[in-house]
């Protein structure tokens, strides 16, 4: 499977996993930078996170389609073949 579309399509489905933490860790970082360096912070704060949080459920939930498809194609030759 290596060198393969399928390989490619497991690939982009294991990235969010690798780098998650990563991605996590940064989204964190920048909402305690702004929290201590701007005061006009408490007003936005709510609808900023409400944005993040959204964006990330929305990142899982492509990332889970993602993962389901390349399932799905890989099962799809298995099945044929009976």
């Amino acid at each position: 499977m290596t060198g393969s579309k399928l390989q490619w399509l497991l690939n982009g489905s294991s990235a969010f996993i690798d780098y998650g933490r990563f991605i996590l860790l940064v989204v964190v970082l920048i909402f305690l930078g702004l929290e201590y360096r701007l005061p006009s912070w408490p007003r936005y704060r709510r609808a900023c996170l409400a944005t993040a949080v959204f964006l990330i459920n929305a990142a899982v939930f492509l990332d889970l389609l993602w993962a389901l498809t390349s399932t799905l194609m890989i099962c799809r030759k298995v099945l044929y073949q009976y």
